[in-house]
């Protein structure tokens, strides 16, 4: 055998296993490219959420309620271990009808991947309860304006990775779930305790 057909034959051969390599790229559907993006979108909402038995009781002979949660809002993810704020959804107005309003506070363009974890921040946040509404104490005279957390920063997490696919969208949704808080002692003390607001607020991931 000659040294040339020796060569040819090595060739061949190297070509023979490197090919079905070729097709193992970023371009692979599972495996988003290191440029790909997509859409992350933040909702606030006010549906009541989950309750426990207790919450379920408390609220059962409640009547009609309205009002507004207004405060700030921004949302962070968590890569490689470290928070870092989503650029485009920090400084966000968080408003919402109380029980039963649901808004979009805001959506921005965000790297194709899974996150480890996400949480939304809510800050300077308060709940105008309008005269009349009634929360099973019977119809409230005046409007009451409470306080949530002082105005300090409460952290609502969800404690599950969270994946945004290229070019599709992923909505988190913060559930304040008053029902749980507006109670009759925040009424009276015109303010609603940050581990109270904290334990009722969900986040959903859709």
């Amino acid at each position: 055998m000659t040294r040339r057909s020796t060569m040819m034959r090595w060739t061949t051969l190297m070509a023979l296993i490197l090919f079905p390599l070729a097709g193992c790229d970023d371009d692979s559907p599972t495996t988003p490219g290191a440029d790909d993006e997509g859409t992350m979108e933040a909702v606030i909402q006010d549906n009541g959420g989950a309750q426990s038995a207790t919450q379920a009781w408390a609220t059962e002979g409640s009547g009609e309620v309205s009002g507004e949660f207004e405060g700030q809002a921004r949302v962070e993810v968590m890569v490689d271990g470290a928070w870092q704020q989503v650029s485009g959804l920090t400084n966000l107005n968080a408003e919402a009808e109380l029980r039963g309003g649901e808004s979009i506070m805001g959506s921005a363009t965000v790297g194709a991947r899974t996150y480890d974890r996400v949480r939304l921040v809510v800050s300077n946040a308060r709940a105008d309860v309008d005269a009349g509404s009634d929360i099973g104490i019977g119809p409230i005279e005046a409007s009451i304006s409470l306080t949530i957390a002082g105005g300090s920063d409460v952290v609502v997490e969800y404690h599950q990775p969270v994946t945004v696919q290229a070019d599709g969208s992923t909505r988190l949704v913060l559930d304040i779930n008053s029902q749980a808080w507006l109670t009759s002692d925040a009424l009276e003390a015109g303010a609603v305790t940050s581990a109270a607001f904290q334990s009722a607020a969900t986040v959903l991931v859709q």
